[in-house]
């Protein structure tokens, strides 16, 4: 059975509030290139726009510069902060930032998972999903979607759901066990060589650009019958997930009625 995943009625006509946890690799494409361009568009056609909080407890490496969206002054810049100076300065934003990692333990209370409409992902941590999906499986977070985006060296995943004990579109951490996942953020490239040999040049911007698509699509129309899609850059394909029993079945997960 095919159903949708709707844009929640209280978002309709609204700001609407966005995290973004993760600033590195696809989260600096998604802070800077897409979510500007996307609040811009989106306040074009008369809508409330988006309010951004950018989250991140790490800082900028020269390393980071040949995948990542900052400029060269900003190595040894906390990067929620240096996505947020470009954001706000370039784009003429006024976002926010939170310099620091979030507290697992406090999930449910962090003002940045309370008071976001869509929570966005965008880490390298297995276990940070697996602790996001702990701590707001059964709480009653509702109309929250979280956006997941995920990649290894060549391929990837953009997977959007629903958070909270009410859930009737799964998230990333339903479809996928995370619990067993060794942290891959252990793994830190030192030069601009050994980072683009783990992941190659452009699925850190091909995950961000199928995520902002996802959101446009939802937002610009309400619904979509379409909330997650798999890649490959070496491939040079990509295949959707629809909003479908069926294809949640491939993956162990069948819904609660």
């Amino acid at each position: 059975m095919t159903n949708k995943l709707e844009l929640p009625s209280n978002l309709i006509n609204k700001e609407i509030n966005i995290t973004l946890i993760g600033c590195g690799g696809t989260g600096s494409h998604i802070g800077v290139c897409e979510l500007t361009q996307l609040d811009s568009t989106i306040k074009a056609l008369g809508g409330k726009g988006i309010m951004v909080t950018m989250v991140d407890g790490s800082d900028v490496t020269t390393a980071n510069l040949s995948r990542q969206r900052f400029f060269p002054h900003q190595v040894g810049s906390n990067k929620a902060e240096a996505l947020t100076f470009i954001a706000n300065n370039f784009y003429q934003k006024e976002w926010q930032c939170v310099p620091q990692n979030l507290d697992p333990s406090t999930l449910t209370r962090h003002p940045c998972i309370t008071g976001a409409d869509i929570i966005i992902t965008a880490v390298d941590s297995a276990s940070f999903r697996y602790q996001l999906h702990q701590a707001t499986k059964d709480y009653p977070l509702r109309n929250k979607l979280w956006l997941d985006c995920g990649n290894d060296d060549v391929s990837g995943q953009v997977i959007c759901g629903e958070m909270g004990c009410n859930r009737t579109v799964p998230c990333v951490t339903d479809l996928f066990d995370y619990s067993t996942i060794e942290d891959e953020s252990a793994a830190k490239s030192c030069s601009a060589e050994e980072s683009i040999a783990r992941q190659t040049l452009g699925v850190n911007a091909t995950a961000a650009r199928h995520a902002s698509q996802l959101l446009w699509n939802i937002i610009r129309f309400g619904e979509t019958d379409i909330h997650g899609v798999f890649f490959n850059c070496l491939e040079m394909t990509s295949n959707p997930l629809s909003v479908c029993e069926e294809e949640w079945a491939i993956y162990g997960y069948t819904p609660t009625k």
